[in-house]
């Protein structure tokens, strides 16, 4: 029995030698990457859905398409990640604690998550501070100097009545009160 042992290393080892043998590396710390995805509206129609921010904390952030959607890639399996979603004038949405154990989709093409017009100071509030900026801005249009994009929420080139009426419908809303 130990003759056909020594025989085996005495044959094997020079052969492996000679000819090579490489051990495919496998490493314990490296694991599987996923992404998340999904739909975002701000409700004003599919071409005002593009330039939505997602951040993913800790792993990157994308800026969604014309049709509301984005997709962050390379996560690390079993990460657990908070998700802040964005646009100037819209109050900012936040969704904690996904855990990543295969590809996450947090909403579909037919069932959009909404954000809500009206954050025009950017505080996490839908507030009087908004409506007295939205105030400065009345009646002005495309062609004035003082009009902002982001101020008119109906997307109809004049701010006026109905975008302070956009405000209102979430008026006294936190970024905590968006239903999970």
């Amino acid at each position: 029995m130990m003759g056909k042992r020594l025989l085996a290393i005495v044959v094997i080892i020079p052969l492996i030698l000679v000819f090579g043998f490489e051990m495919p590396e496998v490493s314990a710390l490296e694991s599987m990457k996923y992404s998340i995805s999904g739909y975002i509206t701000t409700g004003s129609g599919t071409k005002w859905d593009k330039g939505i921010v997602v951040e993913v904390s800790g792993v990157g952030n994308s800026i969604t398409d014309e049709r509301g959607y984005f997709e962050i890639s390379d996560i690390p399996e079993n990460s657990v990640c908070n998700i802040k979603i964005s646009k100037e004038g819209y109050l900012h949405r936040e969704i904690k604690d996904v855990h990543i154990k295969g590809d996450v989709q947090i909403s579909t093409e037919s069932s959009k998550l909404l954000l809500w017009a009206g954050d025009l100071q950017q505080d996490g509030a839908i507030n009087m501070a908004d409506v007295f900026l939205i105030a400065l801005l009345l009646n002005s249009a495309t062609a004035d100097i003082k009009y902002k994009k982001h101020y008119d929420f109906n997307k109809d080139g004049t701010i006026n009545m109905s975008d302070l009426i956009i405000i209102a419908v979430h008026f006294g809303k936190t970024s905590a009160d968006y239903p999970s």
